[in-house]
């Protein structure tokens, strides 16, 4: 009996492994219609002001392929290009986006920081007398910089692919992104989505035609499938994957303030990365017609580990040091 079950687990092994380095045909999916091995993450929010017009134009010149943005929604029903769901961290403004009419909002400081800029990027900023720790981006233009609406970026940028990150749970605000990906006839250059996975339920199911990005209980439970070798069985239903490259969590002041360095969330993101840091793992999502994005990567380290990892595109808040990169390493992203 136990070698009955000993030969039937060699079999299994052997075939979980086989299958993905080659996967099979029927649980490929279509690949995606544009490639992105550089993406700006927030417009480039270490170079412009993030979120703004300027920033996604100011990539685009250096040669970005994907912009990364965010929505929310205003009090008169506008789609807004944000990150935060309140104002204070990048306009000095107290309150919701969505308690604020468009006209209403306040603009852009002209000081932000960086939030995933490396620790080795840090400095001090001194600022109206006050010694501010950390990286920033100040602003190029005297001139103040208004919150776009996703609109404005979809009229500015008609053959662009965006990837839009959904960041609350409001059924009004994702019908209003699909709605608008619909009339500007970009479902096909359209990535969007959310780490909330019953937010990303609701994307998938307003219209099952935009491109769609995993949450992260699905990115959790695909590594699990990975780690026991199901993998390979399993079909996936999303179109790519955006992944966090770990060692930019753990190491910087970002992950410090949300705690993430205590036992439990420091437990976690080692055994992630144990997964995420599998060029095996990124090689089979990447064969079976799902391209691997990671996030954030701001410097050449970062940069060369996720590409090395099998990186299909790398977001990242510096898009011109990120092209500087690509021109330098011509063999990135790897062809499988």
């Amino acid at each position: 009996m136990l070698g009955f079950i000993a030969t039937l687990f060699v079999a299994y092994s052997f075939t979980s492994y086989i299958l993905l380095r080659r996967p099979i045909i029927f649980l490929r999916r279509k690949r995606l219609p544009f490639e992105a091995s550089h993406i700006s993450h927030r417009g480039g929010s270490g170079e412009q002001i993030e979120n703004t017009l300027e920033a996604f134009s100011s990539s685009l010149l250096v040669g970005t392929n994907m912009l990364e943005t965010d929505c929310h929604i205003t009090k008169d029903n506008q789609v807004v290009v944000f990150h935060d769901d309140t104002l204070d961290r990048s306009t000095g403004v107290s309150g919701l986006v969505k308690e604020f009419s468009y006209e209403e909002l306040p603009t852009y400081l002209k000081v932000i920081e960086v939030q995933f800029t490396p620790d080795s990027y840090h400095t001090t900023l001194n600022l109206h007398g006050l010694e501010l720790p950390g990286s920033f981006c100040i602003a190029e233009s005297p001139s103040s910089y208004k919150i776009p609406r996703l609109e404005d970026l979809f009229n500015k940028f008609p053959n662009t692919p965006i990837n839009i990150d959904i960041k609350v749970n409001d059924n009004l605000l994702i019908n209003e992104v699909a709605r608008l990906t619909e009339t500007y006839n970009r479902e096909h250059i359209t990535v969007w989505g959310s780490m909330n996975s019953k937010v990303s339920k609701k994307c998938e199911l307003r219209n099952k035609n935009i491109l769609t990005f995993a949450p992260i209980s699905y990115v959790i439970w695909i590594m699990a499938c990975y780690v026991v070798g199901l993998l390979p069985f399993v079909p996936i239903k999303y179109d790519c994957f955006e992944l966090p490259l770990v060692s930019v969590i753990r190491s910087n002041e970002f992950a410090r303030r949300r705690h993430w360095d205590r036992f439990l969330p420091h437990t976690a993101l080692l055994l992630s990365d144990f997964v995420l840091s599998s060029p095996l793992f990124i090689e089979h999502l990447r064969k079976r017609g799902l391209p691997v994005f990671f996030w954030v990567c701001n410097n050449e380290e970062d940069m060369q580990k996720a590409f090395e990892l099998g990186a299909s595109g790398v977001m990242t808040d510096y898009p011109r040091k990120l092209t500087e990169f690509l021109k330098k390493h011509p063999e990135y992203p790897k062809v499988l």
